[in-house]
């Protein structure tokens, strides 16, 4: 090869190689500085969400320590739990026990909520990811739009309600 190809393909090449190394390392970094939000233990199930110092939430639900699921919101976060409605104050409102069964199966379910900025920041963007907790994850239903779960009369089976803005 002589000096002139040499040079091109330097030249074509430095580009490639240092997008795909600053996005490793983006990603490495980020998992250094994550920040512990939330945890919980169901069924055997690690739940874990995290915050990032320049934004964005993630969660890693872990099942005899390896990870079974994971979810990344740039713009946004995530949080364990759907919300019962019981309170108009977002940051006191009462969340739906991980392992309640809300969708009257009879197995344990674990909710996940995720919330992301829309329309330049002007609106949020709520889903409800709906697990069951049995040997294995299984996504039941993901509810697009604002959702609380309410318990009937203390039966132990739940109604969800969507909220219309």
């Amino acid at each position: 090869m002589n000096g002139r190809s040499r040079f091109w393909l330097f030249a074509l090449l430095t580009p490639v190689v240092s997008i795909v190394l600053s996005g490793c390392a983006s990603r490495f970094i980020q998992s250094i500085h994550r920040i512990p939000l939330e945890s919980c233990e169901v069924k055997g199930f690690h739940i874990q969400t995290y915050a990032y110092p320049r934004g964005g939430a993630s969660l890693e639900i872990e099942k005899s320590g390896v990870v079974v699921y994971s979810m990344f919101e740039l713009h946004g976060g995530i949080y364990i739990g759907g919300e019962t409605g019981d309170t108009d104050d977002e940051a006191r409102a009462i969340q739906v026990e991980p392992g309640t069964d809300v969708l009257g199966s009879g197995k344990p379910n674990l909710i996940i909520t995720r919330w992301a900025w829309e329309g330049g920041g002007k609106d949020r963007k709520y889903t409800d990811y709906i697990f069951e907790l049995t040997d294995t994850l299984v996504l039941s239903r993901k509810l697009q739009g604002v959702f609380y779960y309410k318990e009937l009369n203390d039966s132990g089976l739940y109604s969800i309600y969507e909220v219309k803005e």
